[in-house]
């Protein structure tokens, strides 16, 4: 979840030159686009880490590497199911990767709130399938089912045990930014 508070402090400082909101005491100025990633919440997950949870997404005024950029639309070119999660496809360039897929374009969205991409999951093929699917709801939730059902038990098991080896990965790309 952005923290807006935050990323708006910045952008009137940027804008304005001042700003009569009072700073954050978790803000943190993000060298490449000037926001504030983190969310204003501290991770509860692992026992006594209590670290700075920062934002996934693309948001409004942030930077977009180009190298970034271009590798996702090799992938978004290539695939033939554009998985769309948590996000309401509203920020470019971003949300252009969504129809750059094979077609016929397969499209799953998952996110709490309506997208202006809601009408290319229903479309139909020329046999009346339908192409795609729209979940309204939580993003976990539904990677977690897919997980259950595509790997075997074992495999599911193994991943699920090497989360605390991924969250100390992630933990020092965080302490990097």
């Amino acid at each position: 979840m952005l923290d807006d508070h935050a990323s708006l402090y910045y952008e009137e400082l940027d804008d304005f030159g001042s700003t009569t909101l009072k700073k954050p005491r978790h803000a943190k100025q993000c060298e490449l686009c000037g926001l504030c990633h983190r969310t204003g919440r501290r991770c509860k997950k692992q026992k006594g880490c209590k670290g700075q949870l920062i934002d996934t997404i693309i948001n409004f005024r942030d930077n977009l590497e180009e190298e970034i950029f271009s590798t996702a639309q090799e992938h978004a070119q290539k695939c033939d199911l554009m998985l769309c999660l948590g996000t309401t496809m509203t920020v470019t360039p971003a949300n252009e990767l969504v129809e750059m897929g094979q077609q016929p374009l397969r499209i799953v969205v998952c996110n709490r709130q309506k997208t202006d991409v809601d009408k290319l999951c229903v479309l139909k093929d020329s046999s009346g399938q339908q192409l795609g699917s729209r979940v309204f709801g939580d993003c976990d939730i539904l990677i977690s089912k897919v997980m259950w059902h595509l790997m075997t038990h074992d495999a599911l098991q193994n991943w699920e045990q090497q989360r605390d080896a991924r969250m100390k990965e992630y933990d020092m790309k965080r302490t990097e930014s």
